[in-house]
């Protein structure tokens, strides 16, 4: 399991496996917000549990979670999207 942070809002991921993806949860002060399943945006390059891997899938949950109609307004945005951080600011 890894954590990753956006604002208010934790992200827990866990890896599935290498066909189902990640298992989501993002809370917002202790309260869950969105829970779910994220598609591997894997890349060859690197091992399903690398750090990187990680972060994208944190990103792509919280796109999933905004697009699925949950209130994202606690997680950071940048320009080009969400923004994930690997310890809380």
């Amino acid at each position: 399991m890894a954590v990753r942070y956006s604002g208010n809002l934790t992200i827990r991921l866990t890896v599935n496996d290498r066909s189902d993806g990640w298992r989501v949860n993002i809370a917002e002060c202790g309260a869950n917000v969105y829970r779910g399943t994220v598609g591997q945006p894997h890349s060859a390059r690197v091992a399903i549990d690398a750090p990187e891997e990680y972060d994208a899938a944190a990103r792509a949950a919280l796109a999933f979670a905004e697009h699925d109609g949950m209130d994202m307004s606690g997680a950071d945005v940048g320009d080009s999207g969400f923004l994930v951080y690997r310890s809380r600011k």
